[in-house]
């Protein structure tokens, strides 16, 4: 049953999906009534048959019995001396009687073998028929609920969740737009920004194409604070092509602080099963509204890299402690996506537990409310580490990345060659491994992967290393990452570029007194 939480689209879109289903609906009662017809033919053929059959019996008995008598001779003893014969009259027995008591033995006989052939060639039939109208109405509905969620869009072409706005609100706010027409429905209190955060329905006669600059013009001041709940995905990695090596053979992070180290991870859900996360310090909570399917490959992946450890892996902090926000879900049309709402719970939840570092291995488009988010944990002194995205290096900035307070990471192979997927730009900060890793999956096994993904989990790990041996002089926050874009090992075109940006994040135990870069034995 579809439910229309799960893919929300307008009051007319709505009506050309009930259509559709209505029309195809219509189909079936078509063929409902075609099956009951044939039912009753059937039926009708069968009485039709016994009768015919017992006409032939019956005259086939004795061609007498169309003359309504029958007469038997017996010889009396001895009577054949006076040649005397009894005659034996038989009593007539009416046609009705002698059909009656025909007609229920044949009907017995003929109807249950007739019926059994006759019900198992048409259900038979129907059946398969039925199936495919049920397939075809099933595919149409899919179909048009996958066009329809993809005109979700905003004006810029961005995929959004659903019409609704999101909006930082205040009673001041709140009353400015109900004046406009405007209705709150949900609304939650974000501690981390000191706002609440609710989901404002648009008036009937809105149009999302026509009025969204001039809604913005109208909010002036607070238009930053508004915004539509836009659609993110996070950075799939790719399949390597050759046998990695884990994280902690490619980079040895200080340890001597390591269990006091929180880190957070905005993601999808994480398999502490595995055997590599079993030991490991995991706290996750879901975000995702509704009943939906939560994925969880790309969130244990990343888990893994961060805290994982077992006989036959090694993560880059195993003894830190790690809480991962949910976020994702599986949508028809779609595949897995996360909300700009849900983004917003989770970071909130994770600085509520006193999160410094948060790993954002995920991108989509700008969005006015997740950029006020991004620019307030920063003055916090929070770090967001941000995947800049495998889109190509013809793509856009993605966000959050794209946001000046964020740490944009880009991806490097064993060589010290630019990911061929990785997203470039003046927005890139940091260079760091992410081709050919081994990490784990959502079914407990082991794989080898690329992508910018996996990249931002070393630098995430980085930061929280050298924050926990740094703590008071991270109260310069721009001063301390400054510091150590300067300890990255240049690569590409002298000093800064947008393809590597500042550098290679070095390893902080093989880098000390070394000034060229190294790479890692694949070997």
């Amino acid at each position: 049953m579809l439910n229309h939480n799960e893919v929300v689209i307008n009051d007319f879109k709505w009506g050309t999906l009930l259509k559709r289903i209505n029309e195809s609906s219509q189909i079936r009662n078509v063929c409902q009534k075609k099956y009951d017809l044939c039912r009753l033919l059937q039926t009708q053929i069968v009485r039709w048959y016994v009768l015919f059959s017992l006409c032939l019996f019956i005259m086939a008995l004795n061609i007498n019995l169309a003359q309504g008598t029958t007469t038997a001779y017996f010889n009396i003893g001895n009577a054949s001396a006076s040649n005397e014969y009894f005659v034996l009259e038989p009593e007539e027995e009416p046609e009705e009687e002698f059909e009656e008591e025909f007609e229920e033995e044949f009907e017995e006989e003929f109807e249950e073998e007739f019926e059994e052939e006759f019900e198992e060639e048409f259900e038979e039939e129907f059946e398969d028929e039925f199936e495919i109208y049920d397939e075809i109405i099933a595919e149409q509905i899919a179909t048009l609920v996958e066009e329809l969620a993809d005109n979700n869009q905003d004006p810029f072409g961005y995929d959004i969740w659903t019409n609704e706005w999101l909006i930082f609100s205040d009673d001041k706010i709140q009353a400015q737009l109900e004046a406009l027409g405007y209705k709150f429905t949900e609304k939650h209190y974000l501690k981390a920004f000191n706002k609440t955060l609710a989901t404002v329905v648009a008036p009937a006669s809105f149009s999302l194409q026509d009025d969204y600059e001039q809604v913005l013009k109208q909010l002036g001041d607070v238009a930053d604070f508004f915004d539509l709940n836009h659609i993110y995905r996070y950075q799939g990695a790719s399949q390597a092509k050759q046998r990695g090596k884990t994280p902690g053979q490619i980079m040895s992070l200080p340890s001597r602080f390591s269990e006091s180290i929180k880190l957070g991870l905005i993601d999808t859900a994480i398999n502490i099963q595995h055997s590599a996360l079993q030991n490991a310090n995991i706290k996750q909570r879901s975000f995702v509204k509704g009943k939906k399917i939560e994925p969880k490959s790309h969130g244990t992946e990343i888990a893994g890299i961060l805290v994982g450890k077992n006989d036959h892996y090694q993560g880059l902090l195993p003894q830190s402690s790690l809480l991962g926000a949910s976020v994702f879900f599986q949508q028809v049309g779609k595949g897995n996506i996360a909300t700009t709402q849900s983004l917003l719970q989770g970071l909130n939840w994770l600085v509520e537990n006193q999160v410094k570092v948060i790993n954002m291995s995920l991108s989509g488009p700008p969005n006015r409310m997740l950029q006020f988010a991004v620019d307030q944990l920063c003055k916090q002194n929070i770090f967001i580490v941000a995947a800049v995205g495998n889109t190509g290096p013809l793509s856009k900035p993605l966000y959050p990345a794209g946001y000046p307070c964020t740490i944009a990471v880009t991806a490097v192979d064993g060589n010290n060659r630019i990911y061929k997927n990785a997203v470039i730009g003046k927005h890139v900060d940091v260079a760091a491994y992410g081709v050919d890793l081994k990490t784990l999956d959502s079914e407990g096994h082991f794989k080898n992967s690329s992508g910018t993904s996996l990249a931002t989990a070393f630098v995430s790990a980085y930061i929280a290393a050298q924050y926990a041996e740094d703590v008071e002089r991270v109260q310069e926050l721009k001063s301390w990452l400054w510091d150590i874009y300067k300890a990255c090992i240049d690569l590409g075109v002298k000093g800064y570029d947008p393809i590597y940006g500042h550098g290679l994040l070095p390893d902080p135990q093989s880098m000390k007194n070394q000034d060229t870069p190294y790479a890692f034995d694949k070997n």
